[in-house]
C-alpha cells in the first residue's frame, strides 16, 4: 500500500526540488531508511512506496536532468563486466 500520495510527492518536489526527492527515493531503495523523512515524506516498510516516489518525482525533473540521469546509468552499466 502506498503511503505517499501524488500530492505529497508534488509538494515535496516544490519545497525541496525534484532532484532531492528523486535522490531520497533512490537512497531509500539502497537502504537509507532516513532519506525520505528528511524531505517530509513518510517512510514505508516496503520498497513499493520508494519506487512510486522515484517514478513520480522523475516526472518533475527537467529534461536536462533526465538526460543526465540516463547518461549516468548508461555509464554505470558500461562498467559492469560482461560474459563475452
Amino acid at each position: 500500500m502506498l503511503i505517499n500520495t501524488n500530492e505529497s510527492i508534488s509538494a515535496a518536489c516544490k519545497k525541496y526540488g525534484a532532484r532531492s526527492v528523486y535522490d531520497a527515493a533512490i537512497s531509500r531503495l539502497a537502504g537509507d531508511n532516513l532519506a525520505m523523512p528528511k524531505i517530509g515524506l513518510l517512510n514505508s516498510k516496503t520498497l513499493e512506496d520508494a519506487v512510486h516516489v522515484s517514478t513520480r518525482s522523475y516526472l518533475y525533473l527537467a529534461d536536462r536532468e533526465q538526460a543526465q540521469d540516463l547518461a549516468r546509468a548508461e555509464w554505470d552499466l558500461a562498467k559492469l563486466p560482461t560474459n563475452n
